[in-house]
């Protein structure tokens, strides 16, 4: 497996620019055009196709294929890049893959993936091919949260008997021969300084990108403010980094919708909810001496609130989020309209803005038959392109009693050109 380091890729990239430069090369004005790839949920008979979707290793789209009965099946399907922006994708590496749950992690920058619950099946890329590379079960009841070439973060949930407050711990990864091993690196703890019913939440969500992970600690039994806890590895030691949130006048939820970015030079977190009074993604930034608030993005649509910020992602200086939910015709004429939403990508600006820079939109129209509902569940970015975990809600089978609910999933590759 390829490993790269950040340093690395930094140096390489300031050695491009300065080659450029000493060329006597101009940059030129180039039209951008956002475009969008759909892997859509289909049914047929009694068989149901979903996917969920990611980038990794800079040049490929992944998409995790789960098929239902009769027979359950599925597979991970590894799309190269090419084009410009590397939006297009070319035709797949198929791995099959047994492995329960709906979501693919990694980085966008390495060469691992896994995807699971509490087995976590691994596969790893190495000179362009993919393949299995082992599997690894957690303990009772943690789960998986987050993945990089060099680090596992999983969770366990608030409200166990035995970890009332949640837990997250943090596995160091290595190659041994054609499997991935992991080895407990460290247990994360959240602050003394944070009440008995604030400890309640710690460990709803965890989140890595690079050295950097951010532990939401909301939404717990008692209303007390939400917050982020942030811890950060240096020489192999994993510490607290920063608490951001926490105190009267945060929403409970602060921060359940979470995203980071270990950037070379300048480390951001961007969480909502970020007040009650209206819908705002805040962005943190850290130069190097401790996080400060950067940003309040609003809402620049007259959207439900509720949309906005339900689901993040964010690299370098561009974030991406649900955004708009409106309705659109569905196939079925006799069928009500069927609700949807867009993702806004935002870009920051040389003042420290963050303005709208496109809005692209996650479904057709009309909308297939058959479903009420279909919008952004999870988003993950590398640079340019957005991978799209979508929830679409089918409609309820015949003879469902309420409550009842049924869902689907399908993935929308994003880039621009």
């Amino acid at each position: 497996m390829q490993r790269v380091r950040r340093s690395q890729r930094l140096r390489a990239a300031i050695a491009a620019v300065v080659a450029l430069a000493a060329a006597g090369c101009s940059p030129t004005t180039v039209n951008h055009a956002w475009v969008t790839r759909q892997f859509a949920r289909t049914v047929s008979g009694d068989t149901t196709v979903i996917y969920a979707g990611a980038w990794t290793s800079n040049r490929f789209f992944v998409a995790l294929r789960a098929e239902s009965s009769p027979t359950p099946a599925g597979d991970i399907r590894f799309f190269p890049r090419s084009g410009p922006g590397g939006t297009v994708l070319g035709s797949p590496q198929i791995v099959p893959s047994t492995a329960a749950g709906f979501q693919v992690f990694g980085d966008p920058n390495g060469h691992l993936v896994g995807t699971g619950v509490s087995t976590v099946a691994f596969f790893a890329e190495d000179n362009g091919v993919w393949a299995p590379a082992g599997s690894f079960t957690l303990p009772a009841d943690l789960r998986l949260s987050g993945l990089t070439d060099e680090w596992l973060v999983a969770n366990r949930a608030p409200g166990h008997p035995s970890y009332p407050a949640g837990e997250v711990r943090v596995y160091a990864l290595s190659m041994v021969g054609t499997n991935v091993t992991a080895t407990l690196a460290a247990t994360l703890t959240p602050s003394s300084t944070l009440s008995p019913d604030q400890l309640a939440g710690f460990g709803i969500r965890a989140v890595i990108d690079g050295d950097l992970i951010a532990v939401a600690g909301g939404g717990g039994a008692a209303p007390a403010p939400g917050y982020v806890q942030l811890f950060r590895n240096v020489g192999g030691i994993w510490s607290a980094a920063g608490l951001l949130g926490g105190q009267a006048g945060d929403p409970q939820s602060f921060g359940l919708t979470l995203a980071v970015d270990d950037g070379p030079t300048v480390d951001r977190v961007a969480l909502a909810p970020q007040v009650d009074t209206g819908p705002r993604i805040g962005v943190w930034s850290d130069t190097g001496s401790g996080f400060n608030l950067e940003a309040s993005i609003q809402d620049p649509t007259t959207s439900s609130p509720p949309y906005f910020g339900a689901a993040i992602a964010l690299d370098g200086n561009r974030l991406s989020t649900t955004m708009r939910n409106t309705s659109v015709p569905s196939a079925d004429p006799s069928h009500d309209p069927v609700n949807v939403a867009t993702i806004g990508i935002f870009r920051r600006s040389n003042s420290g803005n963050w303005p709208l820079e496109k809005e692209v939109k996650t479904h057709t129209n009309p909308a297939p038959a058959g479903i009420t509902s279909s919008v952004p569940l999870w988003l993950q970015m590398s640079g340019t392109n957005i991978a799209v975990t979508q929830l679409v809600t089918p409609d309820p089978p015949p003879g469902c009693p309420f409550p009842c609910f049924v869902m689907g999933m399908e993935a929308w590759a994003i880039g621009r050109t």
